[in-house]
Formats: C-alpha cells, structure tokens, sequence
C-alpha cells in the first residue's frame, strides 16, 4: 500500500544497518555508500500479522547432513521473536518497531521494562495456544516445504562435504492472512542465551545436534521409546531419498 523496502546490508547481522524506505533515492545513496559490498533490497510485508500490537518474526533452526541425498532436519520448536515496540507503519524510522532482532529489541527503553512479552519473546507452545493448534501446524507445514525448496533450489551453489553437516536460522514472517514467507537464511546462527527462551531451546537443540552428527550416526536410532516412536526434538523432514538432479537433469 505504502511502497515500503527494507535494505539489508550484504555484509551485516544482527539486524546492523537495516533500514526501511519509500522511495528509490535512500536506495540509490545506499549502494553509492557500500563501495560494491552491496546491498539486499526486499519488498517489505505490509500487513504482517501482529500481536498485542507488536509485529513478529519466526526464528527456525534447521540441521542439513547430507546434500546429495538431501536430508534435513528441523527443531520442533521453533521460536517467535517480536519488535520491542508497538508497530505503527508510519514510523519508517523506527527500528525497535519495525525489526525483531533481539539484539536490536535489547536497546530500547520499553524492552528493560516489557510487560506485554518476557524478553520480547514466545515459545513455540505459546504461538500454538494464541493462534489454535490447527492454525499453527498448517503454518508449521508451510515453513518445512519453504525449507525444502530452499535448499533444491540453491543446492548446485554449496559444496558437498563428506561427514560435515551445517546448522542454518530461517527466518519467517506471517501476513494478516496467514501466508508464510521466508525472509531470510542465515549461516552460523546465533545461540547465545539472549533470553530464558533461547536459553532452555539451545541448551536441548545443541544436544539433540550432537547425537544426530556424532553420538547416532547421522540420526539412526535417534531419541526413539519403546515403541519407535521419535522423542527428539529436531525431526526430519519428509524430502526424497533420492538424489538431487544434476545439472543435466
């Protein structure tokens, strides 16, 4: 409705130097500025779905162990991550309404005395309870094929490795009409313990990782009762057991 971009330095995390514009010329004097490292210019979600009047973004950890055969692994619980402020779209120049990061959120005022969200987080139960367990496991469906089709489509650009394995954050926001998009993908994560919710999330994701890398040879036997049933908490995703296509089909 309102023309809005978001720009997003090539060379930058954390939420560093991202910015929201209306018009072509911020942009234009952006690149100028960056001497050719570049910049990631993105259509920004105008009516993203908000809560308590805060927008939110999804953070979801996924494990890859092999890309040919692709076998991927998603964490069950993946976390919501809200703006420190109310969203008013108005307001371009308002990061803490704007952007999720929480090393962005961390810096305003309203974040040291949050009431509405601990640490401007939720759990993935808490988003469950909000939004009602079907609407969440349609969503939930919607990220893993995201996921897939990521990967089939960027897989000739990464290097297979024999015996490695790589730990990406998805990142995922959600409109006024349930659509999912992904926003970004990030390498090397970060898995500080920002919050009492990343906190008790890394500490079990790192150790579910290691026994599927190292401990139960890429998963076999992983976290399973006695009736075979897996208790992990990374799943694999349903892809192909097959091998990805080459080049030539």
């Amino acid at each position: 409705y309102r023309n809005i971009w978001i720009m997003k330095p090539s060379n930058l995390s954390r939420g560093r130097g991202v910015t929201c514009v209306d018009s072509l010329l911020p942009i234009e004097q952006s690149l100028s500025a960056t001497n050719d490292t570049g910049v990631i210019v993105q259509k920004y979600i105008e009516n993203p779905l908000v809560i308590n009047q805060r927008k939110f973004d999804i953070r979801q950890w996924v494990l890859v162990t092999s890309l040919n055969p692709l076998i991927i692994w998603m964490w069950k619980e993946p976390y919501i991550r809200f703006g420190a402020e109310d969203y008013i779209m108005d307001d371009l120049n308002n990061i803490y309404s704007h952007l999720t990061n929480n090393s962005i959120a961390k810096h305003s005022a309203q974040f040291k005395n949050e009431t509405k969200f601990e640490g401007d987080m939720w759990t993935c139960q808490d988003f469950s309870n909000y939004l009602g367990e079907g609407k969440w496991k349609d969503i939930h469906e919607k990220i893993k094929n995201a996921v897939i089709c990521s990967f089939y489509a960027a897989h000739h650009e990464i290097k297979q490795r024999e015996n490695s394995h790589e730990l990406y954050g998805y990142d995922f926001m959600i409109d006024e009409d349930f659509n999912v998009y992904l926003i970004e993908v990030n390498a090397s994560p970060a898995l500080d313990y920002s919050t009492k919710i990343t906190e008790n999330a890394v500490k079990t994701m790192v150790k579910d990782l290691i026994e599927i890398v190292i401990d139960n040879n890429n998963g076999k036997n992983f976290r399973v009762n006695s009736n075979g049933e897996d208790i992990g908490y990374l799943e694999k995703t349903h892809v192909s057991s097959g091998r990805i296509p080459s080049e030539n089909g």
